[in-house]
C-alpha cells in the first residue's frame, strides 16, 4: 500500500458501534458495565509457614555481640530469588517466621575486622522445613595475606600512582575489594570459594597498569587460611592510527577515541584519541581486540563502538600500526513503497546495529532523506525507532534489516513494510465501557519492538489505528484504570499474532470475578495492620498486580481467566505473620467453568 492510500485508509476507518446497557457500582466509583456479569469464583489458599531460628557463627564460635563487627544475613527462597533480612551477626540469635519451602541464607558484611568482607556470599544451602527448625547460620571464614607485585618487583609507593586490587567470586561475580596498591593490608578475611583477582587502575597511569578491569589470576581456591601471591605482568604499548590510509586529522571537534578490549573479561584499557595517541601505555599483559568508538564530527566514521582488528596479543613492550578503513554508505528509505511523512511531527529514525558489540549509531530520522554516512567495514543490521507522530511506524528498535554487509561505497535501498492494525476486543461478549471512567491498554509486544505498542485502549478502539512493522507479536491487555474490567496488569490475549497485512484483532476475553480467602496455618490472619502482608497475584513473570491485605482483602476483583501464581509479601509486624519479602505460595487456575 502506497503512504497516500495509508493516509486515506488511517482517516477512513469505520466506527464500531456497541450497545450499552446495565450498569455497577463501588464504593470509589461508578461505572456503566456494558459486558455479561462475569462468573463468580471462590477460592481459598492457606500459607504456611513456622519459625526458623538459630544462632550466628563464624568457624563454629559465636559471633561477636558489637555493632562495630559485624555482617548481615539474609534468606533467599529458591523459587524466588528475593532476599529476607533475618538479622544482624551482632545480634548473636535469630529467630524469623518464613512460609514453609527450601532457602540459601546468604551473608553481606557490614564493618569490623575478623569477619569475612564479602557482600554476597552463600553461606548455608538448602534449608529446608516446614515445622519450627533450630539452624545455626555458620560462616566460614579464612584469612587472606595478599603479597601482589608488578613485573616481579613492588608497585609506586604512592596512591597517585596505583590501582585497586579486587577478588571476584567465581559463583556469584561479587567485587570484594582487597585495597589500593600503594597501602596494601596485611590480611583480609573471606568466605572460603574459588576467586578470580581484578585490577583495577585506581589513579596516575604512568608508572601502573590502565586497565580498567583486568583479571591477572583466575580460579583461585581460596580454601585455607595463607598468602595469595599474584604479580601483575604488564608492558609498554604505542599505537598510532591511520585513517583509509592517511593520519586522522587532529581536531577536537571531530574524533573518536580508541580502546583495548578483553572480550571475556571486558576488561578495557583506553589508548588515546584519534588526534592524540600517548607514547608507552602501560598494560597488562593479554590478549585483546581494538575497538573504535566514535564521539563527534561527521567526516570520521559514525560507528559508536566497532571492533576494526582481533587477537592482539600483547605480551612485551611493542608498537602497533592501527590501519583504520572506511566507506561512504547510506539507506535510501521507503514506507510501503512510498516516501516517509516529510514531516518532523511525523518521524523515527533509523540506527546502524553493530552485531558483535551491540550498539547504534544514528544514521538520520525518516522525515528527510539519510545524508551519506562513513561506516567502518562490516557486518550490520538496520534498526527503526519511531520517534513521534502516528503516521511512521510505532516501534522501538525493530530489526528493519539483517547481515547487511558494507565493504565498499554504496546505497542500500530499503523498504519497510508496515501495516495498520485495529482492535474490536470485546468482554465477555459485550463493548468495554466507553465513557474513559475504566481503561485498559491493548499492546503488541515482542522482538520486532523493545517497547510496548499501545495499539489501542479499551475505551476508544473504535477511534484507534495503530501502523507498526510486518512480524510476529504478542497480542497483550494491560490495566490502566480498572473496576469492572479485569485488573490484569500484563497478560496474553494471544501469542505469535502474524501482522502480514492491514488488520483488526478480534478477540472476546472472558472475565471471573474472584473472591479470595487466604488463611494463615489454617486459621485467619491477624486482623491487624500492624501485622499483615500483601498478596499478589499474575500470569506469568512480569505480570504482578495487588489482590490485598491480608486483614482487609480486595472484594470482587475481576481478572482475565487463566492460570495464575500467587505471591506473599510481607509488610508489617513479622511475629504472628511471615517475614517474606516476596514469595510463590501457590498457583490456580481461574476459569470460568469453576463458576460457585
Amino acid at each position: 500500500m502506497s503512504t497516500r492510500n495509508l493516509l486515506l485508509f488511517l482517516f477512513s476507518m469505520p466506527l464500531f458501534l456497541f450497545a450499552c446497557g446495565g450498569s455497577d457500582s463501588s464504593p470509589a466509583i461508578e461505572v456503566p458495565i456494558t459486558a455479561a456479569e462475569p462468573p463468580r469464583i471462590s477460592f481459598e489458599l492457606d500459607v504456611e509457614s513456622s519459625v526458623l531460628s538459630g544462632m550466628y557463627m563464624f568457624n563454629g564460635q559465636l559471633a561477636w555481640q558489637s555493632a562495630y563487627r559485624r555482617g548481615e544475613v539474609f534468606i533467599y527462597a529458591n523459587e524466588r530469588e528475593v532476599p529476607t533480612y533475618i538479622g544482624s551477626t551482632s545480634a548473636l540469635e535469630y529467630s524469623a517466621r518464613l512460609v514453609h519451602g527450601e532457602y540459601d541464607a546468604r551473608y553481606d558484611y557490614v564493618q569490623g575486622e575478623f569477619i569475612p568482607v564479602n557482600e554476597d556470599a552463600l553461606v548455608n544451602e538448602g534449608i529446608d522445613f516446614n515445622a519450627d527448625t533450630y539452624v545455626d547460620i555458620d560462616i566460614p571464614v579464612v584469612n587472606v595475606r595478599p603479597v601482589i607485585t608488578l613485573n616481579g618487583g613492588g608497585f609506586p609507593n604512592s596512591v597517585y600512582e596505583s590501582g585497586e586490587i579486587f577478588l571476584q567470586s567465581v559463583s556469584s561475580g561479587e567485587l570484594i575489594s582487597i585495597g589500593v596498591t600503594s597501602n596494601m593490608p596485611d590480611s583480609i578475611w573471606v568466605v572460603p570459594g574459588e576467586y578470580h583477582v581484578v585490577y583495577q587502575l585506581y589513579n596516575g597511569g604512568d608508572l601502573v597498569p590502565i586497565n580498567s578491569n583486568a583479571r591477572i589470576a583466575s580460579n583461585i581456591a581460596l580454601i585455607e587460611d595463607g598468602e595469595l601471591i599474584v604479580d601483575v605482568q604488564s608492558s609498554l604499548l604505542t599505537a598510532t592510527f591511520t585513517h583509509n590510509g592517511a593520519d586522522f586529522v587532529s581536531s577536537p571537534y571531530a574524533y573518536a577515541n580508541f580502546f583495548l578490549v578483553n572480550s571475556e573479561t571486558q576488561d578495557e584499557a583506553y589508548l588515546g584519541r584519534s588526534y592524540h595517541r600517548p607514547d608507552g601505555l602501560n598494560v597488562i599483559n593479554g590478549s585483546y581486540h581494538l575497538e573504535y568508538r566514535h564521539v563527534a564530527g561527521d567526516f570520521y566514521p559514525i560507528n559508536a563502538a566497532k571492533i576494526v582488528q582481533k587477537n592482539i596479543e600483547h605480551f612485551s613492550d611493542a608498537v602497533y600500526r592501527f590501519p583504520v578503513s572506511s566507506h561512504s554508505w547510506q539507506v535510501s528509505l521507503s514506507l510501503n513503497g512510498d516516501a516517509f511523512p516529510a514531516s518532523v511531527y511525523h518521524r523515527g529514525e533509523i540506527h546502524l546495529v553493530d552485531e558483535e558489540t551491540g550498539s547504534y549509531s544514528l544514521l538520520g530520522a525518516s522525515n528527510s532523506a539519510l545524508e551519506p554516512a562513513l561506516i567502518l567495514a562490516g557486518t550490520y543490521s538496520l534498526a527503526y525507532t519511531h520517534v513521534q507522530g502516528n503516521l511512521v511506524p510505532q516501534n522501538t528498535r525493530a530489526v528493519v534489516a539483517s547481515a547487511v554487509s558494507i565493504l565498499e561505497a554504496g546505497t542500500l535501498e530499503l523498504d519497510i513494510e508496515a501495516a495498520i492494525v485495529a482492535t474490536d476486543v470485546t468482554l465477555n461478549g459485550a463493548a468495554f465501557p466507553s465513557d474513559g471512567a475504566e481503561i485498559a491498554s491493548l499492546l503488541l509486544e515482542g522482538s520486532l519492538t523493545e517497547a510496548p505498542v499501545v495499539v489501542a485502549t479499551t475505551d476508544s478502539q473504535a477511534e484507534s489505528t495503530t501502523l507498526v512493522i510486518l512480524g510476529d507479536y504478542d497480542f497483550r491487555y494491560r490495566c490502566e484504570q480498572c473496576v469492572s474490567i479485569p485488573w490484569n496488569s500484563h497478560t496474553d490475549i494471544s501469542s505469535n499474532v502474524a501482522i502480514a497485512g492491514n488488520t483488526t484483532l478480534s478477540h472476546d476475553l472472558t472475565s471471573v470475578r474472584v473472591d479470595l480467602s487466604v488463611t494463615h496455618n489454617g486459621e485467619p490472619f491477624p486482623a491487624s495492620a500492624y501485622e499483615s502482608g500483601h498478596i499478589w497475584g499474575g500470569t506469568q513473570e512480569s505480570e504482578a498486580f495487588f489482590f490485598g491485605r491480608t486483614h482487609q482483602f480486595n472484594e470482587d476483583i475481576i481478572l482475565i481467566e487463566g492460570d495464575y501464581t500467587l505471591y506473599y509479601k510481607y509488610s508489617n509486624g513479622g511475629e504472628l505473620v511471615p517475614i517474606n519479602e516476596w514469595i510463590d505460595i501457590g498457583q490456580r487456575s481461574l476459569l470460568k467453568s469453576d463458576e460457585n
